[in-house]
C-alpha cells in the first residue's frame, strides 16, 4: 500500500501522516523544518497551533511574529506603548496565527510580560553578566536595545568560555555579523564555539576572528551545524593557527566539495574531526566526496553517521576503500534505496570493516518503498560480526539527536 502511495505520487500524504506521529514532540517537530520544504510546510501548524502552552524553555521571539500580523491601527496602539516597529521581522514565511487551535488569555499574557522584560531587565542590570562563561546568542533581528546589548558584550564580557550561535536571518546577519567578529575577539579564554544555520551567510569575519592570540591558545573545539562552506574559503588559515584545537564537529553541513577537501588538505596541523553528520548528498558528487573524505579522516573517530541514497554500492565501496586505516569508535550507515539501486553493501562492509576489525559498534538501516530494515533484527549477520568483535545495534539506539548533540556539547 506505501509503496503504491509513493509511486502514484501520494508522497506528500504519507510524510504528513508521519510527521502527525510527531504530534507534542516539539524537538522532533523542530527537527522536521529543516529536512527540506515539503517537511517544513507539514511540520509548522503543529510547532504553532498552541506556542503559549509549550513547556520547554521559551526565547519568546515568536511573539514579534504575531505582532508583525497586526494591521496597521494596532501597531500604531503598540507605539504609543514605546513597542517599535522595529521590534518586529520584517517578513515571516508562514501566517503563523492563522494556525493557532488553542488560545489561553492568561498564558498569552505572561508570555508577552516576559518577552518584553527579557532585555531591558539585562541592560539595566549590567552586572549580572560582567562574569558569563557560557553564552547562547540566538537573534535574528538588530533593534536598539539589541545592538546596546551586543556592545555591551564586546567592552565587558571576556571571560567566556562557550559560545553559542545560531546565525540570524540573512537581512539582519551584516549588522550582527560585525559585533560577533567583535565579542570572539574580545574574549581572554574562549575555549568552545558553534555557528549553526548559515544558509546564506558568510562566516569570513567571524572565523578570521579567530586568528588572534588568545583563541590561539585556548579554542580546542569548533563545531559548524547546518553551515553552507559553498563560499568560505579562510579554513585553512585559520585552523592552522588554533595550536590547541583538539576537536572539530561537521553536522549536516552543505558544499563539503572538492574546495572544501582541498582546504583541509592544506592545513599543516592534523585535522582533529572527531564527528560527522552527513545528509542528502548529491549523486554527482558522491563518489568524489566519499573517496576525499576518506583520505582526510583522522586515524581515530569517535562517531561517524552516513546517510545515504545509493544507486550503486560501489560508491561506499570507494570511501571505505580509502579509510580502511582508520578506527571508527561508532559507524552508522542508513542507506534509502530505490528500483534502480544496484548489488547490496554488505560485500564491502565484510571486506573492509568487519575482517579488518576497525569498528566497535555498527547499526545499518537500509530502506526501499517506505520498508524498512534494520541489520539489528538479522541474526545470523549479528552472530558473524561478533566473531570480529563487533557490536550491531539498533540504528535508533546507536544514533544520536543533532540537538540533543549539540545541547551536551554545548
Amino acid at each position: 500500500m506505501a509503496c503504491s502511495k509513493l509511486f502514484s505520487g501520494d508522497l506528500p500524504e504519507l510524510i504528513n501522516e508521519i510527521i502527525q506521529y510527531f504530534h507534542y514532540d516539539y524537538k522532533t517537530l523542530h527537527s522536521c523544518i529543516f529536512v527540506n520544504r515539503l517537511w517544513c510546510r507539514l511540520a509548522i501548524p503543529l510547532l504553532w497551533e498552541d506556542p503559549f502552552s509549550i513547556e520547554f524553555p521559551k526565547n519568546y521571539y515568536f511573539i514579534e511574529i504575531y505582532l508583525n500580523n497586526l494591521n496597521d491601527d494596532d501597531k500604531v496602539k503598540l507605539n504609543e506603548y514605546i513597542i517599535h516597529n522595529e521590534l518586529f521581522p520584517l517578513n515571516t514565511l508562514f501566517n503563523y496565527p492563522r494556525f493557532i487551535k488553542h488560545l489561553d488569555a492568561y498564558k498569552v499574557s505572561n508570555s508577552i510580560e516576559k518577552w518584553y522584560e527579557i532585555i531591558e531587565l539585562i541592560l539595566q542590570n549590567r552586572n549580572f553578566i560582567y562574569n558569563i562563561k557560557n553564552l547562547a546568542l540566538k537573534l535574528d533581528k538588530a533593534n536598539d536595545n539589541i545592538i546596546k546589548f551586543l556592545e555591551f558584550l564586546c567592552s565587558n564580557c571576556n571571560s567566556i568560555s562557550s559560545l553559542y550561535f545560531p546565525l540570524p536571518s540573512y537581512n539582519n546577519y551584516p549588522i550582527i555579523e560585525k559585533y560577533l567578529s567583535q565579542i570572539i575577539k574580545s574574549q581572554e579564554n574562549l575555549k568552545m564555539i558553534s555557528f549553526g544555520y548559515g544558509y546564506g551567510c558568510s562566516l569570513y569575519h567571524p572565523l578570521l576572528s579567530l586568528n588572534n592570540l588568545n583563541c590561539s591558545n585556548t579554542l580546542n573545539t569548533i563545531i559548524f551545524y547546518y553551515i553552507n562552506f559553498k563560499n568560505i574559503n579562510v579554513l585553512s588559515e585559520v585552523f592552522n593557527q588554533l595550536n590547541v584545537l583538539e576537536s572539530i564537529h561537521i553536522v549536516y553541513c552543505y558544499h563539503l566539495d572538492s574546495k572544501f577537501i582541498q582546504q583541509i588538505n592544506n592545513i599543516i596541523k592534523p585535522f582533529k574531526l572527531k564527528s560527522l553528520f552527513l545528509d542528502e548528498v548529491n549523486y554527482e558528487s558522491l563518489e568524489p566526496l566519499m573517496q576525499k573524505s576518506g583520505q582526510i579522516l583522522p586515524f581515530k573517530l569517535e562517531y561517524l553517521n552516513l546517510c545515504l541514497n545509493l544507486i550503486n554500492a560501489n560508491d561506499l565501496k570507494f570511501f571505505l576503500k580509502n579509510s580502511q586505516n582508520i578506527f571508527i569508535k561508532k559507524l552508522l550507515i542508513k542507506n534509502t534505496m530505490n528500483e534502480n539501486c544496484q548489488n547490496n553493501i554488505f560485500p564491502y562492509i565484510k571486506e573492509y570493516i568487519m575482517k579488518k576489525k576497525r569498528i566497535k559498534y555498527l547499526a545499518i538501516r537500509e530502506t526501499l518503498c517506505s520498508k524498512s530494515e534494520d541489520l539489528f533484527f538479522s541474526k545470523d549477520k549479528v552472530k558473524e560480526f561478533e566473531l570480529y568483535g563487533i557490536q550491531v545495534l539498533n540504528y535508533d539506539d546507536l544514533v544520536i539527536d543533532i540537538y540533543s548533540f549539540i545541547i551536551e556539547t554545548y
